[in-house]
């Protein structure tokens, strides 16, 4: 192989050879948010609202048992709403997060004493591993460019309390009806597959 060929073929693979992810252990912590919209440009129906707000925390890796509740007012289409975000999702297992998922308020406490529970402690929250993935919120199905105040909002008021990071910041299209085509990315703390047995090694050891 000549010197060009091989310079031409180790450039390429740098070029497609991507980063390997920033892998991390995480817990999943459950909080209660609250996201005070304020549009300016889409009227919204309650389970409307609800809906691309559930759509946007599944996106970025919400966990089993999400639940949005919208505090309307009144019927039909609104441009003010508050939502109540109960939302699981998984927090990088700091010693700080660690503390703060397990400092318990004397009220929790005393609940805890009358029902007989056991809150858990430091050493009883369940760690798996986690890695950082970039997620493109201006490709989630649910979305056009009506919904981009609503994305400002999240990513504002809910995505800092949350373990999201925007990649880049948010443009909002001029014309509200077209496609979101500004490009929104941001980084989101998602479990790490687990890559499944290869056939051939389960044969191999069955055959054992």
């Amino acid at each position: 192989m000549s010197l060009c060929l091989l310079a031409g073929t180790i450039a390429t693979s740098a070029q497609t050879l991507e980063p390997a992810p920033t892998k991390v252990f995480a817990f999943w912590r459950v909080q209660q948010l609250e996201l005070d919209y304020r549009g300016h440009r889409t009227l919204y129906s309650c389970d409307g609202l609800r809906r691309k707000i559930a759509a946007v925390l599944q996106a970025i890796g919400a966990g089993p048992g999400l639940n949005v509740q919208v505090q309307c007012q009144g019927v039909g289409f609104m441009s003010t709403a508050v939502a109540i975000i109960t939302v699981t999702t998984p927090a990088e297992a700091t010693p700080e997060n660690v503390q703060a998922a397990t400092a318990y308020s004397a009220e929790a406490l005393l609940v805890a004493r009358l029902k007989g529970i056991s809150l858990p402690t430091a050493t009883d929250l369940e760690r798996f591993p986690a890695q950082w993935q970039s997620v493109a919120l201006h490709r989630v199905r649910a979305l056009d460019g009506g919904d981009c105040d609503l994305l400002r909002a999240l990513a504002a008021q809910v995505f800092p309390q949350l373990a999201v990071r925007e990649e880049n910041r948010l443009i909002c299209p001029l014309n509200p009806s077209a496609r979101m085509r500004t490009k929104f990315v941001v980084s989101a703390l998602v479990p790490t597959p687990i890559e499944p047995v290869s056939y051939a090694h389960r044969i191999e050891r069955s055959g054992n």
